[in-house]
């Protein structure tokens, strides 16, 4: 099938070949996925897939992003400005749990040191902001390139699916001389010569005609 799709794409698809074969040795698809760009995961696989793998490595990164910020601002800053964890504890469970929860924004001192409670707080609003900023650059930026990227499908069209598809449009409320498909192609015709693939007149069924016509 794909082979199918590359052929049908002519010499623009041919190089894009290296990224449909399959994996050469182990975790080879690990390099082809890092490195296939959106142009080849649409013309070889389509854009509803381009838009689920697009989403997912949306989620990615924005997950990445986050532990990356977590282990190296706020976890550090909540440790540093907790509570000591008390020794009294006799269960292993209960002082790992203790332990846990230092590295946690409830966990802040705010009756011993002010200070360091007060730059915990800021290092956690900081961290906030900076990531809904990542998030908004994230989502605008992916957005962006789907919404061209679907634009330049539906210029180009799929090799699977008629042209014509994606040039469809719905006509209502048609004269009762136009309601065949040999009249309203013809009509068509001297509207817009040579710009009509084709013209289908479907008829409502009996128990909906006459909802069509009080509309």
């Amino acid at each position: 099938l794909t082979r199918a799709r590359v052929a049908a794409f002519g010499a623009h698809g041919r190089r894009l070949m290296v990224f449909a074969k399959p994996a050469e040795y182990p975790l080879d698809w690990v390099r082809k996925a890092w490195t296939c760009p959106d142009e080849a995961l649409i013309m070889l696989h389509g854009l509803d897939a381009y838009a689920c793998a697009a989403f997912l490595s949306l989620c990615v990164r924005l997950a990445a992003f986050c532990c990356l910020l977590s282990c190296c601002c706020l976890l550090p800053a909540y440790y540093y400005a907790a509570r000591e964890v008390s020794a009294q504890y006799e269960d292993s469970t209960a002082r790992q749990r203790a332990a846990f929860t230092r590295v946690t924004l409830g966990a802040v001192a705010t009756d011993t040191d002010r200070a360091r409670a007060d730059g915990a707080a800021w290092v956690a609003v900081l961290g906030a902001w900076v990531l809904a900023l990542v998030v908004y650059a994230a989502v605008r930026d992916r957005y962006r390139r789907y919404r061209d990227a679907r634009l330049e499908w539906l210029l180009r069209g799929d090799p699977d699916w008629p042209r014509e598809a994606s040039y469809t449009v719905l006509l209502q409320h048609l004269p009762p001389a136009l309601r065949d498909d040999r009249s309203l192609a013809a009509h068509l015709e001297t509207l817009f010569p040579g710009e009509v693939a084709r013209a289908r007149v479907i008829a409502p069924r009996k128990e909906d005609r006459g909802r069509c016509v009080d509309a």
